[in-house]
Protein backbone atom coordinates (compact mmCIF):
# COMPACT_ATOMS: atom_id res chain seq x y z
CA UNK A 1 0.00 0.00 0.00
CA UNK A 2 3.19 2.47 0.79
CA UNK A 3 4.67 1.44 -2.49
CA UNK A 4 1.40 2.52 -4.35
CA UNK A 5 1.00 5.63 -2.88
CA UNK A 6 5.18 6.77 -2.89
CA UNK A 7 4.61 5.90 -6.73
CA UNK A 8 0.93 7.81 -7.32
CA UNK A 9 2.91 10.72 -5.51
CA UNK A 10 6.02 10.56 -7.69
CA UNK A 11 3.49 10.46 -11.05
CA UNK A 12 1.55 13.39 -9.71
CA UNK A 13 4.87 15.31 -8.47
CA UNK A 14 6.26 14.45 -12.84
CA UNK A 15 3.24 15.55 -13.96
CA UNK A 16 2.90 18.77 -12.33
CA UNK A 17 6.91 19.54 -12.76
CA UNK A 18 6.16 18.40 -16.94
CA UNK A 19 3.20 21.62 -16.97
CA UNK A 20 5.22 23.90 -15.28
CA UNK A 21 8.11 22.92 -17.78
CA UNK A 22 6.11 22.43 -21.03
CA UNK A 23 5.83 26.20 -21.58
CA UNK A 24 9.33 27.30 -21.92
CA UNK A 25 10.41 24.45 -23.77
CA UNK A 26 7.09 24.53 -26.38
CA UNK A 27 8.01 28.34 -26.73
CA UNK A 28 11.53 27.08 -27.42
CA UNK A 29 10.58 24.07 -29.98
CA UNK A 30 7.84 26.33 -31.71
CA UNK A 31 10.52 29.28 -32.23
CA UNK A 32 13.32 26.55 -33.23
CA UNK A 33 11.00 25.20 -36.21
CA UNK A 34 10.08 28.74 -37.59
CA UNK A 35 13.59 30.08 -37.52
CA UNK A 36 14.36 26.86 -39.09
CA UNK A 37 11.88 25.73 -41.26
CA UNK A 38 10.21 28.89 -42.29
CA UNK A 39 13.20 31.33 -43.16
CA UNK A 40 13.69 32.05 -47.29
CA UNK A 41 10.50 30.41 -47.85
CA UNK A 42 6.88 31.79 -48.73
CA UNK A 43 6.38 31.92 -45.10
CA UNK A 44 7.68 34.13 -42.50
CA UNK A 45 8.16 34.02 -39.04
CA UNK A 46 8.99 36.57 -36.45
CA UNK A 47 10.06 35.34 -32.81
CA UNK A 48 7.73 35.56 -29.91
CA UNK A 49 9.66 37.28 -27.02
CA UNK A 50 6.90 37.40 -25.15
CA UNK A 51 5.51 33.68 -25.42
CA UNK A 52 6.58 32.21 -22.44
CA UNK A 53 4.70 35.31 -20.07
CA UNK A 54 1.54 34.79 -22.44
CA UNK A 55 1.39 31.06 -21.48
CA UNK A 56 2.46 30.94 -17.80
CA UNK A 57 -0.65 31.04 -16.78
CA UNK A 58 -3.10 28.57 -19.14
CA UNK A 59 -4.53 25.42 -18.40
CA UNK A 60 -2.83 22.01 -18.82
CA UNK A 61 -5.95 21.59 -21.86
CA UNK A 62 -4.71 25.16 -23.49
CA UNK A 63 -1.17 23.52 -22.86
CA UNK A 64 -2.16 20.69 -24.69
CA UNK A 65 -3.62 22.45 -27.34
CA UNK A 66 -0.21 24.65 -27.88
CA UNK A 67 1.80 21.19 -27.53
CA UNK A 68 -0.36 19.63 -30.22
CA UNK A 69 0.08 22.80 -32.68
CA UNK A 70 3.70 22.69 -32.02
CA UNK A 71 4.43 19.04 -32.02
CA UNK A 72 2.11 19.09 -35.45
CA UNK A 73 4.09 21.42 -36.68
CA UNK A 74 8.08 19.52 -36.26
CA UNK A 75 6.27 16.36 -37.59
CA UNK A 76 5.24 17.78 -41.02
CA UNK A 77 8.89 18.69 -40.97
CA UNK A 78 8.18 22.14 -43.78
CA UNK A 79 7.27 25.22 -43.41
CA UNK A 80 3.76 26.00 -45.45
CA UNK A 81 0.82 27.77 -45.54
CA UNK A 82 -0.96 24.94 -46.29
CA UNK A 83 0.69 22.64 -43.19
CA UNK A 84 -0.15 25.12 -41.01
CA UNK A 85 -3.57 25.58 -41.85
CA UNK A 86 -3.54 21.83 -41.31
CA UNK A 87 -2.07 22.22 -37.79
CA UNK A 88 -4.55 25.14 -37.01
CA UNK A 89 -7.71 23.14 -37.73
CA UNK A 90 -6.06 20.03 -35.98
CA UNK A 91 -5.48 22.40 -32.68
CA UNK A 92 -7.02 25.56 -33.13
CA UNK A 93 -6.97 26.85 -29.23
CA UNK A 94 -2.69 26.52 -29.97
CA UNK A 95 -2.48 28.78 -32.44
CA UNK A 96 -1.29 32.31 -30.96
CA UNK A 97 -2.19 31.57 -27.64
CA UNK A 98 -2.87 33.73 -24.53
CA UNK A 99 -3.87 32.75 -21.53
CA UNK A 100 -5.94 35.34 -18.86
CA UNK A 101 -3.44 37.72 -16.48
CA UNK A 102 -0.44 37.52 -19.45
Amino acid sequence: MKLLSLTALFALGFITLSTACAGPNLCERKAKFLNTRCSGGSVTATPDPYCENRIKNCNPAQLAQFKGYVSCLESAGVCSLEVMNQCRQKYPGGVNLTCPGA
